[in-house]
């Protein structure tokens, strides 16, 4: 994963941007996912999922800054399998 915004429709989600291996220390990144029209609906499906239980975490948002109410938090290998973000600003 890295820094930054993306309104793509279909990508893959990595650790560091590399497939095969697990993410470093000390990551606090940030990554923005837009939809393609302003207000449309977005899916993110999770096909596979593993962090180091209550000590690194995925927080998801609905909205575009991390002031906007929180919709999930992640932890260990509970795969968050789907989420539907629908913000209306």
């Amino acid at each position: 994963m890295q820094n930054g915004a993306c309104t793509a429709c279909d990508f893959i989600l990595t650790v560091t941007g590399v497939v095969t291996s697990n993410y470093g220390n000390n990551e606090n990144l940030t990554l923005t996912l837009c939809s393609q029209n302003d207000g449309d609906a977005m899916t993110i499906n999770f096909s596979e999922f593993s962090m180091l239980f209550e000590a690194d975490f995925l927080s998801i948002y609905d909205g575009a800054s991390a002031l906007i109410p929180q919709i999930s938090k992640y932890s260990g290998t509970g795969s968050p399998r789907y989420v539907l973000v629908d913000y209306i600003q």
